[in-house]
């Protein structure tokens, strides 16, 4: 793999930085990345040296998130994948799956589709069994299926 004529490789004490830079010749500026001695990395934009924009971090644990960035934090639209085969499609809020989105479990092949907050099933959605038959549809608290009077249908 041929490396851009614009990028530049700088030595981190925990990882190194291979891309695009401002200026000044240290600041991670542009398209780059950024891999970790620990097995992490993080490919995508860069603004001031920090992720910023487009981005694809993966954890050496086989964990990848593919989507928006903002000062270091998964912030906007994204795609969470873990190793166990679990997805997340969704919003993202200072790192947390907050918003709308779709959580599908991989063992199970079940998945929700509605409201987050601090990664949470929290307001209204809806839970589909693996062949897709809803089995709830309406308001979640604490990652439970409330009925209108509040109470948790699981129990």
């Amino acid at each position: 793999m041929e490396i851009p004529e614009d990028f530049v490789r700088i030595n981190y004490a925990d990882g190194h930085y291979i891309g695009q830079v401002a200026d000044d010749g240290t600041t991670e500026h542009g398209r780059g990345m950024f891999i970790w001695d620990n097995g992490n990395a993080y490919m995508g934009e860069f603004r001031n040296g920090r992720f910023c924009g487009e981005g694809r971090f993966v954890w050496a644990s086989g964990d990848v998130y593919v989507g928006d960035f903002l000062d270091d934090t998964r912030s906007g639209k994204g795609t969470f994948t873990w190793a166990s085969g679990d997805v997340y499609v969704g919003d993202f809020i200072n790192g947390a799956r907050t918003g709308k989105g779709r959580m599908t479990w991989a063992q199970s092949g079940e998945s929700y589709e509605g409201d987050f907050v601090n990664g949470v099933m929290e307001g209204q959605g809806i839970y589909y069994s693996k062949d897709g038959a809803i089995m709830y549809d309406g308001q979640w608290m604490q990652g439970c299926p409330v009925n209108s009077d509040n109470k948790d249908l699981i129990g």
